[in-house]
């Protein structure tokens, strides 16, 4: 292709620009010719441009633009101009800067652009490597952040972790609700304080863990973080949650939704001593509770009421929606029987032990049978008759044919009052709990990979979490505007639709580039594609003239 140098023009405010390319003639995929635009020689002197121009007319035209134009190098902006543009938008970077010294604030800004846009987020020492060459710091350059800045950082950020949050909440009306949820996150080491062996929600057997509780608003809105122990229990989190939201959101009244690990009996009973608390809650009932009151007589709430899709009776100030699944009533049977297995398996082998003599004391049988007939919650099904060497067990018919109606079943129960959510938008509600859930998967796996946790010092550890939030809340702010990009459709350049493509699109896109004119050397903005262009408009984040002199560039 012949490569040759072109004007365009452009009028505004009664003036006409003249701008100078170096480009070559070409068709799209309709056949229409059209000039593609490579460099923009318009700051050059005329001479240089004519004499660019004269030199690429000549047949020699490869040795002379090697002689004359030079590449030096380029960096790939597009997906760190946007995140910092949607953090600036959102006031991330504004609390950052105000609450943090400048270095600290650089730097954990950096941690957040690689943990959104880098499909393989560093560690501290690779980002502290990566970090004057990249985008990120040639937008902001801050020169060299000291290796000890990177994780000292951590530490400030947290000591102000409540003052970021509380400016960082959205505004507020009257029955505000948030959801609250937790997750574990295992370490390899242990070191660290924080950590302890728990329940392990991620299927890590023999590794320590410390527990995470996320508060979201009712749209999936990340408004707070906070860190526990790896053997805190679920339940023991909730009441200074809902203390946090009041004093240091200072919300008085709220609707809090918790699912039934997290808003116990003992919880909800407590609740319902303080009617001034302000405080109402949706959550749902455990399957023990259900049967309870399913098997009181004198209770409202009876195992023929699930036949409807959905039903609600009342208990004095309880609400109680009761509701149905039948995709769901072939999983709980199939759960059901498995379970039941694996209890009389258990049995069985007690009952085979007996005979054989190997267990002979009421005592030893004993030890033998509470170890296992309630291990999996199907003690009740099960009848049994022991004593020195005696051992018999029978299956409870009824207990199973109860627990066989609730198959598919589950209850809600909420004090929330029926003119503010009728028992439809309570359902709404509490299925609406899976937007926390998706937090969880997006931070410990699928976008920036939270683990491994690279850190033992306890307050460093809550900092490097809730730098993971706040990364998450530049996610779900930017999922929102790239919400018609995210679509499939024919018009959508991401095969996926997906953020992940929609940063690499950003980077193939827009570049700074170093250029080097007969020895003289200009840092020039790459020609932006119309698609970029859109995404740029998207989270508000185009680059104008006066953008163009931040980041220094022709």
């Amino acid at each position: 292709m012949k490569r040759r140098v072109k004007a365009f023009y452009r009028d505004k405010a009664g003036k006409t620009y003249e701008y100078h390319w170096i480009g070559y003639q070409t068709r799209n995929k309709n056949g229409t010719s059209y000039f593609e635009r490579e460099v923009n020689i318009s700051s050059l002197p005329d001479y240089e441009i004519e004499r660019i121009d004269k030199a690429l007319r000549a047949n020699d035209q490869e040795v002379v633009c090697k002689s004359l134009i030079k590449f030096s190098s380029s960096i790939d902006i597009g997906s760190h101009w946007a995140i910092l543009r949607i953090s600036e938008n959102s006031g991330i970077y504004d609390e950052l800067f105000d609450k943090l010294s400048p270095t600290h604030s650089t730097a954990i800004l950096a941690m957040i652009v690689d943990r959104v846009s880098n499909p393989n987020p560093y560690s501290k020492l690779m980002l502290s490597k990566a970090h004057p060459k990249s985008g990120l710091a040639r937008i902001l350059a801050p020169g060299k952040i000291p290796f000890n800045d990177w994780y000292s950082s951590l530490d400030e950020l947290y000591e102000k972790q409540s003052l970021i949050e509380k400016a960082l909440m959205p505004k507020v009306d009257s029955n505000t609700i948030f959801m609250y949820d937790i997750t574990s996150i295992y370490f390899e080491g242990d070191c660290c304080s924080l950590t302890k062996f728990g329940y392990n929600r991620d299927g890590k057997k023999g590794k320590k863990q410390i527990v995470v509780g996320m508060l979201t608003n009712s749209f999936g809105r990340p408004l707070g973080v906070r860190v526990f122990e790896g053997n805190t229990k679920d339940a023991s989190t909730v009441l200074e949650q809902m203390s946090n939201v009041k004093t240091e959101f200072g919300v008085d009244e709220f609707i809090f939704i918790g699912d039934r690990g997290m808003v116990t009996g003992t919880i909800r009973d407590e609740l319902l001593t303080l009617p001034e608390s302000g405080i109402d809650y949706i959550t749902a009932l455990t399957r023990g509770e259900i049967m309870k009151l399913a098997n009181d007589e004198n209770h409202p709430l009876q195992a023929t009421l699930f036949d409807e899709e959905i039903a609600e009776v009342r208990d004095e100030n309880l609400r109680y929606v009761l509701c149905c699944n039948p995709l769901k009533c072939d999983e709980d049977k199939k759960t059901r029987l498995a379970l039941l297995a694996k209890t009389e398996d258990k049995l069985k082998n007690i009952e085979k032990n007996v005979k054989q003599g190997r267990y002979k004391k009421e005592k030893v049988i004993a030890k033998r049978l509470y170890r296992w007939l309630n291990r999996w919650g199907m003690g009740k099904c099960f009848e049994v008759d022991y004593s020195d060497e005696k051992f018999k067990y029978t299956l409870n018919q009824e207990k199973i044919d109860e627990l066989e109606r609730l198959d598919g079943c589950y209850v809600i129960t909420t004090t929330v009052k029926t003119d503010v959510m009728d028992k439809n938008e309570i359902v709404s509600r509490y299925k609406s709990l899976i937007w926390v859930e998706q937090i969880f998967r997006h931070m410990k796996t699928t976008d920036e990979f939270t683990r491994p946790v690279r850190h033992w010092n306890a307050d460093r550890v809550k900092g490097h979490v809730f730098m993971c939030m706040l990364a998450y809340l530049v996610i779900w702010l930017a999922g929102n505007a790239f919400v018609e990009f995210l679509e499939r459709d024919d018009t959508c350049m991401c095969e996926g639709g997906s953020l992940r493509e929609i940063w690499e699109e950003l980077d193939r896109g827009i570049t700074i580039g170093t250029l080097s004119f007969d020895g003289e050397k200009e840092d020039q903005l790459s020609p932006i594609p119309k698609y970029q262009k859109r995404l740029l408009k998207a989270v508000n984040a185009g680059i104008n003239k006066k953008e163009k002199e931040r980041l220094m560039v022709v």
